[in-house]
């Protein structure tokens, strides 16, 4: 019993600042507005096919609430080692559950992180590219 308190314990100090709609499972999600969306910025190398898709990348509260509840959730070493980033994004926030909000950056590649104010509390998603 004693366990299971101090797991609870836990669980909540790590799940209250940051748990899921769906997947993110550190954050319940109340609400998601997407700001801005087919933000390109080139890297290094030119890439016309990514930047002609980030000119019809539509990311909408809907699509991107759909796209967390598919997502996974990741260590920071995962998401940079395995994801794909495209530097095509949408961004915007969120309301968590207990009323804290969160920014979030979204990467038409299949990759997200959600963030506080501080950026000390990063979640890092992978899912399913959005092209």
């Amino acid at each position: 019993m004693v366990n299971r308190i101090f797991f609870l314990g836990i669980s909540i100090i790590f799940a209250t600042p940051c748990a899921a709609l769906a997947k993110p499972r550190s954050i319940k999600i109340s609400s998601i507005t997407v700001e801005k969306t087919g933000l390109y910025e080139p890297g290094r190398t030119p890439q016309p096919e990514i930047e002609s898709a980030c000119r019809n990348f539509s990311a909408t509260d809907k699509t991107v609430s759909a796209w967390l509840n598919h997502s996974k959730e990741v260590s920071e070493i995962k998401y940079f080692s395995e994801n794909i980033i495209t530097n095509c994004t949408a961004t915007g926030t969120l309301i968590a559950q207990n009323g804290l909000r969160y920014n979030w950056v979204i990467d038409l590649g299949g990759s997200a992180v959600i963030y506080n104010e501080e950026k000390k509390t990063k979640i890092y998603l992978i899912g399913k590219e959005l092209y």
